[in-house]
């Protein structure tokens, strides 16, 4: 997958690529696509609070899908939680005249800003280009010498927000050890971070932009997992891809620990089904990748775990 996930109209995958701009267009068709197509805000907020993605947030989003309509233009969105650029992206991308991409910067970007746009701006037959969204996203490094005052993913976004920069400009927040982190900014952003960011901890940092080829991050490994179980119950296909006992994996999940695209679940008896994704803390993915049944009727089942 490259740097935008597309949710594509009328489309079997939700991971094809478009190029932006198609040129040539009659100038009669601008016309009329920037006068037509309403977004449905009341089904869209409906949709958002039934997944559990906040009013405002989903409010937000809508707000710039009118926009992108209305003025017959590219706009992004701030940075958005999985769960909530997945659940909108979903809903957005079922209106005809809307297209609907992510980008967060790399392919496993959590944090991702939706970019909308009317369908007559893409040409969905050709691949998007890895450059064509990097100019909504700017990576940036900060840079110390962290070896005598370790800083964790909370004490970088801490710094940051505390600096005055809001956390709906910041995207993923990627460690480098000893040596600072890695950051995702709107580029907005980049003047105001390298001026009001000077200390993270006790520790003196500089802030620099940097160019997409220098941003570390590593791509995960992945191992494939078959099991047979008596149901797709979370507790026993989460115990089967993470290797750990039953109970084990159940106390994580009521803590809330564990995730099912994306979302929080407690019920170590909830089902999951093939495409799901569950997300331990710490401890990587699990994608549900195939279900059939066995003679026995039971359910044999393939995994992918990604760390």
């Amino acid at each position: 997958m490259g740097f935008v996930d597309l949710f594509l109209i009328k489309r079997s995958s939700p991971h094809l690529g478009a190029t932006r701009c198609r040129a040539g267009r009659n100038i009669n068709s601008v016309r009329m696509a920037a006068g037509r197509g309403l977004v449905p805000r009341d089904d869209i907020l409906k949709h958002a609070r039934h997944h559990g993605v906040g009013e405002n947030i989903a409010a937000r989003v809508v707000d710039v899908a009118e926009r992108a309509l209305k003025e017959f233009s590219v706009i992004p969105t701030h940075f958005l939680r999985p769960v909530e650029s997945l659940e909108l992206g979903s809903a957005l991308g079922k209106l005809a005249d809307l297209t609907v991409t992510t980008a967060g910067g790399f392919p496993q970007a959590e944090r991702k800003r939706m970019i909308l746009s009317p369908v007559e701006l893409v040409d969905l037959s050709l691949p998007i280009e890895e450059e064509e969204d990097r100019h909504f996203l700017t990576p940036m490094e900060i840079r110390g010498n962290f070896l005598f005052d370790p800083a964790r993913h909370g004490d970088f976004l801490g710094a940051i927000t505390g600096a005055g920069i809001d956390r709906d400009f910041i995207g993923d927040i990627i460690l480098l050890g000893d040596r600072g982190a890695h950051v995702i900014v709107d580029p907005d952003m980049v003047n105001l971070l390298q001026t009001v960011l000077s200390q993270v901890r006790s520790v003196p940092v500089t802030v620099q932009p940097i160019e997409w080829d220098k941003l570390y991050y590593k791509e995960p490994k992945k191992r494939s997992i078959n099991t047979v179980e008596k149901s797709m119950r979370l507790d026993s296909v989460g115990s089967a891809g993470f290797g750990i006992s039953r109970t084990k994996i159940g106390d994580e999940i009521k803590t809330g620990n564990v995730l099912v695209n994306w979302k929080q679940v407690k019920n170590g008896s909830s089902s999951v089904k093939e495409g799901d994704m569950i997300t331990f803390r710490g401890k990587g993915r699990v994608v549900v990748e195939n279900v059939s049944k066995t003679s026995k009727n039971k359910f044999r089942i393939e995994l992918s775990r990604y760390t």
